[in-house]
């Protein structure tokens, strides 16, 4: 089985080439990368052809949407959701694809922080403990369409990404409960950038993003106007 990955960009210099290093020294690497890029006005698009990718423009400040956007034009058996500030485990992608090969219609790894701070990594170390428990006896969902892989057919399937500035993720993951068989892969790990951490400071990103998974998880769409870009 094949896969694409499909990373959603904007203004994206300073990180893209951090992401492809990474990826490029893993145990596996995917068939096709295709980057959805809105209308940077860095050299987010240049670069990301320098490393083989395929580039798609598209021009709406909307994270779900360019992600639906990707999927769609995506090649491949295998469907892999990624961010252009990730920095990937070796074993990430061969970790994350796993459950598909052995019958699985969909999974979800665990996201770390790359981040000196130790209030960071150990704020990240909890979440991601409460996220597996959370899930395997809750039913409840602390995840990252940063780190998400879902068979072609079942995608497809269950309508894909909804069109949302946030939460795209844990909504399709909820619908995808729904429909079919679902794994979390807490060995698939990526390492994401504390850019907005940084930004917003610890108890407004907590809160912003607790409230969000309070929602989420009990049915609400979050259909924000706008979602602030960091970079």
């Amino acid at each position: 089985m094949k896969i694409s990955l499909v990373i959603p960009t904007y203004n994206e210099e300073k990180y893209l080439p951090k992401m492809f290093k990474s990826l490029s020294q893993s145990t596996l690497y995917p068939d096709e990368v295709i980057i959805v890029d809105d209308h940077s006005v860095d050299s987010t698009r240049e670069i990301a052809r320098s490393y083989g990718a395929e580039v798609l423009v598209v021009d709406r400040r909307n994270i779900g949407y360019a992600r639906k956007v990707g999927m769609v034009s995506a090649k491949y058996d295998i469907l892999v959701s990624g961010s252009a500030d990730m920095i990937v485990d070796r074993y990430w992608l061969e970790n994350l694809t796993a459950p598909l090969r052995a019958g699985f219609d969909m999974s979800f790894g665990r996201i770390d922080v790359d981040s000196d701070h130790w209030i960071d990594r150990w704020f990240v170390k909890l979440a991601n403990a409460y996220s597996e428990l959370s899930f395997k006896h809750l039913g409840l969902i602390w995840a990252s369409g940063d780190n998400i892989a879902i068979r072609k057919d079942f995608y497809h399937r269950i309508l894909g990404f909804k069109e949302l500035k946030i939460g795209e993720d844990i909504e399709l993951i909820k619908r995808a409960l729904g429909r079919g068989k679902v794994y979390y892969a807490r060995d698939a790990v990526i390492y994401t950038s504390d850019r907005r951490v940084r930004k917003w400071g610890r108890l407004r990103f907590f809160m912003y993003y607790f409230l969000s998974y309070l929602l989420l998880n009990s049915g609400n769409v979050i259909n924000i106007r706008e979602y602030e870009a960091i970079r």
